[in-house]
């Protein structure tokens, strides 16, 4: 007679309900022998201690530091000339980023002229009542009131002076002007393109002065209470951070408060990056952590199955935090024992006696 065999998965189901072990239900353990457990594709993950657990899990958007981005402006209305600079390229303290044509700088270094010229007139007009005086021949009056006016003229020509230097910028021969990087950064955006207008005070080049990257996110207003300036940030697949402040105060449309983070530098994050983060405090102490897909729902309670001699048993636990990786639980586990983390169906079946 030909033999029939049936694949473990079916046998191994009835062979425990002929002996008897529906009283898995209630937390008694389920025997399986490594074939067995091989069959089932249950494999399993040491508990370890958990060290931080999660409070909250926020959309965010990478942002760049308040301090970091600086916007390169044109001091003086004109037509852009070229531009030396890209989106992306990294450039030194005083490279030129721009070079504009501007009669609002012609106008400017002729006024420079103007009031030199009139500095000197009255240099001179003051030197000789005060030489008069200083002859008992001239009004001393006359010759103070002429040094006034010198100091007057002093400060307007400091003060236009000041104005055509303004904005790191460089003054070339055709009287044109370059304007020039304050401080070494990356280009994040050039708003002047060759043949274009430009106005004063205009922002030509937006720099990232610091490799450094932030996060900001939305607070609902029932978690701001939870949430402390230091606590831990982790970008989902990214890198961690810390919480440097949160909003007192909520949003009259969003009825949220802004979180910021300061996060470690990644290559896999770019400012406007959309992203989710999660908000990590201290864990209690006796914390285990755990891999998320070891905790279950059975019978109203949350169950993971730890690895015994003679099988798996269910121990009931309390989840205090969660992320899609890993579980932070605390309960009858302690640290090293190690739980199923596939295969759970299986399990959970074995467990309620189906």
């Amino acid at each position: 007679m030909r033999q029939v065999h049936f694949p473990l998965r079916i046998i191994l189901p009835l062979f425990l309900l002929v002996n008897g072990l529906s009283a898995l239900a209630a937390g008694a353990d389920i025997p399986l022998t490594s074939p067995q457990i091989r069959e089932l594709e249950i494999e399993t993950s040491n508990a370890k201690p958990a060290y931080v657990e999660p409070v909250a899990f926020l959309p965010a958007v990478v942002v760049p530091p308040l301090g970091g981005r600086i916007a390169v402006a044109a001091p003086y209305a004109g037509t852009v000339i070229a531009t030396t600079v890209l989106p992306g390229q990294f450039v030194q303290k005083g490279e030129p980023l721009a070079t504009i044509a501007s009669r609002d700088l012609i106008e400017a270094q002729s006024r420079v002229k103007q009031a030199e010229a009139e500095l000197q007139a009255a240099e001179a007009v003051a030197r000789r009542n005060r030489t008069l005086v200083n002859q008992h021949i001239g009004n001393p009056t006359r010759a103070e009131e002429a040094e006034a006016h010198v100091e007057k003229i002093r400060a307007m020509v400091s003060e236009t002076k000041r104005l055509v230097g303004l904005s790191n910028i460089a003054v070339n021969s055709d009287a044109s002007y370059s304007i020039m990087a304050p401080s070494a950064g990356r280009v994040v955006e050039t708003r002047v393109v060759p043949g274009g207008s430009l106005e004063a005070m205009a922002a030509a080049v937006i720099l990232d002065t610091t490799d450094e990257l932030w996060i900001k996110a939305q607070v609902p207003a029932g978690l701001i209470a939870k949430i402390r300036p230091g606590d831990r940030v982790q970008v989902t697949d990214g890198p961690a951070g810390t919480v440097l402040s949160v909003g007192g105060s909520l949003d009259p449309i969003t009825r949220s408060a802004i979180l910021f983070a300061a996060l470690q530098r990644s290559p896999k994050l770019v400012a406007g990056q959309m992203v989710t983060v999660a908000v990590q405090q201290p864990a209690e102490n006796g914390s285990l952590e755990v891999p998320s897909t070891a905790v279950v729902w059975m019978n109203g309670r949350t169950v993971v199955f730890v690895k015994v001699s003679n099988g798996f048993a269910p121990r009931e636990v309390q989840v205090r935090g969660r992320t899609a990786d890993s579980a932070t639980v605390q309960g009858n586990l302690k640290p090293d024992e190690k739980v199923a983390f596939t295969g759970l169906a299986q399990l959970e079946k074995l467990a309620s006696g189906e």
